[in-house]
């Protein structure tokens, strides 16, 4: 799901944008791989694929997941124009997600939750991540 539908979900505001920043190599690697989708779509550049996949690792080591936070900025705009930007800063993608599924689901296993579709932040308030190791947020006004 789009970050916009889940924040729009969440916060019933209808101007709301999303961005992950990206470094340059990484800037790089996802106009190569939006380029060459037309290729991916082959069989056999598929099964190419699938075959050099299988012999990668797992993940990032380690090391490299301690080294590479990952920041979200969203931006929304109100229907008088005034616009609010935040900026949040995470542990990398991998530890974020495990740290946050593993949060949630203590709190399920303790009946705190609703059933149905729910966000993090609908269930537990916006401050939620800022609960865990390691997130940060700067919030500002244009």
């Amino acid at each position: 799901m789009e970050p916009e539908v889940v924040a729009f979900r969440t916060t019933g505001i209808r101007n709301i944008e999303a961005y992950v920043e990206v470094n340059p190599a990484e800037r790089a690697t996802l106009r190569l791989a939006a380029g060459l989708a037309w290729l991916v779509r082959n069989p056999l550049c598929q099964i190419a694929l699938q075959t050099q996949a299988e012999r990668l690792p797992d993940g990032p080591s380690d090391g490299d997941r301690r080294q590479c936070p990952r920041t979200v900025v969203v931006e929304a705009e109100d229907r008088g124009g005034r616009t609010v930007c935040s900026r949040i800063v995470t542990p990398e993608a991998y530890r974020f997600t495990a740290a946050t599924g593993l949060t949630i689901a203590g709190r399920v296993l303790r009946d705190q939750f609703r059933p149905g579709f729910q966000t993090p932040a609908r269930t537990d308030g916006a401050d939620f991540v800022l609960g865990l190791d390691g997130v940060s947020r700067e919030d500002a006004t244009a």
